[in-house]
């Protein structure tokens, strides 16, 4: 008989020891492996289960300790290690051999768990995570940014308040992202909750898994809590509903965030999140915050949905948001378009609850520094200033290698610049039509201003909100934005020479160019 320890690659825990006869088949010990982790396996079928001798040099090395072991990085199977074949015995001179005799100390098998919920993040795009570190740096002093991040540092307020970045597309809400990690202060998790299509920007890609996973974890519980329920019928998703759920994916998402591990297994217990978050605050390590970018929309008026679909949308959209207050955990949720509603007041409502901190709303994010260059005419400086940061920066450098002469004609300068930097921007921002229409509305100082009587608040894409500070909303009270944007680069290459403002086309719809 056997006595072998295992490990679970990428997985918190100790290792774990397992007793088999040695003349069994390596299948057999996935069942037996299964059987000791019956909790973390439920869902999993033991020929799953991907074993790997722990024996470095595929097999030939020494037997890796349970700290090495527990330091075991893979890219989707453990880099140097020999995959142990079902179909083989244990005692095969390719696994353990007829004379093995375990020593202490040694972990000898590597369990790789089959899922596809891993939340690294690609290194393929390093470049654009480092272009958006850079700019960081930059804008990580500003007041847009310490303010913010001065929220993510509040505790004991009840009920939680959740942090709202509401501006139209293309003015720097994912850069707020990097900008909070650059400053510090906090830890952040950065989520896309969007889908991805051919609209999306490069930075997201370096996020698919982890987006796709966050996304498979909520579509699993909810589908558990509608077990519970009737079904997709109501409404569901709630704080108090949450925490009455002691096992959720979710919880096992948010642990291994918390542990910066890769890969999420299974479910977890919300004690196991308690525990952890109660080892972070002893140790002192800084606040926590997920940073949930691409908010979707909650539409009822001109929605795409039926009922029954609408329901289940909104279900998903309240469980995204409200799991992590469900642990007094800062969340930041970043939209271009209705993302502070009432739908996502945190609990249902009671008949004798008064108003209440809702959410804090950031209308405002980080303008670039154009300080730098009293040769710049100052008409061009007002530009730059109030552009997307990514683009401003691109803009500044234009102007720093072909300096401004006062006897041109300043509208030509722009012209030619813009000519220039179009398709560097439009390759930044990959544009779909609304953002381009966008564009147009900003440039007329116009707003795209609807009020939904069903989910009060705002639904104004392309407006900015006048406020110039952050604010705190209350809920079960309406406000209503209105407001105009100044030029900025990205407009002005839009409507450069040469590059008409709008076209129609034969159904009658505007056709901007691609900028």
């Amino acid at each position: 008989m056997l006595r072998l320890f295992c490990a679970a690659v990428g997985v918190e825990g100790d290792a774990f020891s397992v007793e088999i006869n040695e003349g069994n088949f390596v299948a057999e010990l996935n069942v037996a492996i299964k059987a000791t982790k019956a909790n973390d396996l439920k869902d999993v079928d033991a020929c799953e289960l991907q074993l790997f001798l722990a024996r470095k040099d595929k097999g030939h090395g020494a037997w890796l300790t349970e700290e090495e072991a527990a330091d075991v990085r893979y890219d989707h199977v453990p880099q140097g290690f020999k995959r142990m074949k079902t179909t083989r015995l244990l005692n095969d001179s390719e696994n353990f051999g007829e004379n093995f005799q375990p020593a202490g100390g040694h972990v000898h098998v590597l369990v790789l768990f089959p899922t596809d919920l891993r939340i690294g993040v690609d290194e393929k795009y390093t470049d654009v995570i480092d272009s958006y570190t850079t700019i960081a740096n930059r804008l990580k002093e500003t007041e847009e940014v310490k303010a913010l991040s001065a929220h993510m540092r509040v505790e004991d307020i009840a009920p939680t308040p959740f942090f709202v970045l509401e501006n139209s597309s293309g003015t720097g809400k994912t850069q707020m992202a990097f900008n909070l990690q650059a400053r510090g202060e906090c830890e952040v998790f950065y989520i896309v909750c969007g889908r991805f299509g051919e609209g999306e920007q490069r930075v997201y890609r370096a996020f698919t898994e982890r987006s796709r996973a966050f996304r498979h974890c909520v579509n699993r519980d909810l589908v558990a809590m509608e077990r519970k329920t009737l079904g997709n019928r109501e409404p569901i998703g709630f704080v108090g509903e949450i925490c009455g759920n002691t096992t959720l994916a979710l919880y096992s998402f948010i642990l291994a965030a918390l542990r910066g591990r890769d890969v999420v297994l299974g479910t977890a217990s919300r004690s196991d999140v308690n525990a952890e978050l109660a080892r972070r605050k002893e140790r002192g390590a800084k606040p926590f915050v997920f940073f949930l970018d691409e908010f979707p929309r909650a539409r009822r008026i001109n929605s795409r949905f039926d009922e029954e679909d609408q329901l289940k949308h909104e279900n998903e959209l309240r469980m995204t948001r409200n799991v992590f207050l469900s642990f007094n955990l800062p969340v930041v949720l970043s939209s271009t378009n209705g993302t502070a509603k009432n739908l996502f007041v945190p609990s249902s409502r009671s008949r004798g609850g008064g108003p209440s901190l809702w959410c804090v709303v950031f209308p405002s994010l980080p303008r670039v520094d154009t300080s730098v260059d009293s040769g710049i005419p100052a008409l061009l400086l007002e530009i730059i200033k109030h552009s997307r940061p990514l683009f401003a920066e691109i803009a500044l450098g234009h102007v720093q290698d072909n300096p401004y002469s006062g006897s041109r004609d300043l509208n030509e300068y722009l012209n030619a610049m813009a000519e220039t930097l179009a398709g560097r921007f439009g390759m930044l921002k990959r544009r779909t039509d609304e953002f381009e229409i966008g564009q147009l509305c900003l440039l007329l100082s116009s707003s795209c201003h609807v009020q939904d009587d069903n989910v009060d608040i705002i639904d104004s894409h392309f407006a900015r909100l006048p406020e110039k500070t952050r604010f705190r909303a209350v809920s079960r009270r309406k406000w209503i934005v209105e407001g105009q944007w100044p030029l900025g680069m990205s407009f002005c290459a839009a409507f450069a020479k040469g590059r008409p403002a709008a076209a129609f086309g034969n159904d009658g719809r505007s056709i901007l160019p691609s900028v």
